[in-house]
């Protein structure tokens, strides 16, 4: 609950509040933009960077250099001070979630044994054997989600850059490939569409989270 109002606070997720935005030529990063990751090195936020990074080179569709910043610990804390610490000139970004990318290999070496998963269908390769939960007969889909925010203070000029930028890497071929590889989903929300799909997730996970005595 508190992590959303901070996130919230924090200004632009992929973003978020860009309402009709068009003219994303206006401005482009003239130096290095870091992507800043709340996770170490490997995890499924790094992932997600790093493929960021990778494609938006590849194509050239940032002009700048990119770099990833891993910025662990205090449950994201650490890395959300260092991005709204950071100039408010839209050349740093954070990435947010989770996902079963952290857990396929572990299955794959038989190390572990998933019992369910809560996505509306199966995943396909490692995962392939795996339930999802309403098979099991609980009526349950719920799926991570990515976001890309920078600091309070973004220009509309550079939200329109990052929103066209990161649509464009998520039609890429690579970006599909990236899908497949880490059993993730496109679903692509932007402005108040995304707004309104935080809010209810926020709504939702209050309504369980009061059930247990840990909100009010």
């Amino acid at each position: 609950m508190r992590r959303y109002s901070r996130l919230v606070r924090c200004g632009l997720i992929a973003a978020v509040f860009a309402s009709g935005l068009t003219d994303a030529q206006e401005w482009k990063p003239q130096r290095n933009v870091e992507i800043v990751v709340t996770t170490s090195p490997g995890g499924s936020n790094d992932v997600t960077a790093r493929a960021l990074e990778r494609i938006s080179t590849f194509r050239k569709l940032v002009s700048s250099s990119i770099t990833v910043v891993n910025k662990p610990g205090g449950g994201g804390d650490i890395a959300y001070a260092y991005v709204n610490q950071r100039p408010r000139d839209g050349h740093t970004l954070d990435v947010v979630s989770t996902s079963a990318v952290n857990v396929h290999g572990h299955v794959a070496a038989k190390k572990i044994r998933l019992l369910g998963v809560a996505a509306p269908q199966r995943f396909g390769g490692a995962l392939a054997d795996v339930p999802t939960w309403k098979e099991h007969g609980f009526d349950v889909a719920y799926g991570s989600w990515r976001a890309i925010m920078g600091p309070q203070g973004f220009s509309p000029a550079q939200v329109a850059y990052w929103e066209n930028t990161l649509r464009k890497v998520t039609e890429t071929a690579e970006w599909k490939d990236d899908l497949e590889t880490n059993y993730w989903a496109s679903y692509v929300l932007t402005g108040p569409q995304l707004r309104k799909a935080m809010d209810k997730e926020y709504a939702d996970m209050k309504v369980v989270l009061s059930e247990i005595g840990l909100a009010k």
